[in-house]
């Protein structure tokens, strides 16, 4: 039983700090590298984010099986959505240049001034 809790936690410490590294060199590269990112990849930062809470709150709480399924149902959904926009954007930088969608505005005017059904849909078609 101990050790089986061990690995859990384990397993969930490893996330949490895959989830930290993840996200700091995406502020580095933003911050000191001068990269602008694109809604897309702010929204992945956001997935990430939920992944790696969902990951400290499972190591803080190092729960019994039945609440480890809630947090593992959680992690993959989040995963799923992870793998869902990260394919998208991968999919819209392989487009050639003539048919890649052209520069829009940042995430936080299109969410200030669209509604967010079509702010979402904006996000997901590119900004270039």
């Amino acid at each position: 039983m101990y050790q089986r809790l061990q690995d859990y936690r384990t397993f969930q410490a490893v996330s949490f700090a895959a989830c930290v590294g993840l996200l700091a060199y995406a502020y580095y590269a933003q911050y000191y590298l001068y990269l602008e990112p694109c809604p897309l990849c702010i929204l992945q930062r956001v997935v990430v984010l939920l992944l790696g809470l969902n990951a400290l709150i499972a190591l803080i709480h190092a729960p019994q099986t039945r609440v480890r399924r809630v947090y593992a149902i959680n992690g993959a959904g989040l995963g799923a959505l992870g793998c869902l926009v990260a394919g998208r954007h991968v999919y819209l930088q392989s487009l050639p240049p003539d048919k890649a969608p052209e520069c829009g505005p940042g995430l936080e005017y299109i969410l200030d001034t669209l509604p967010f059904n079509q702010a979402i849909m904006k996000i997901f078609t590119g900004s270039g």
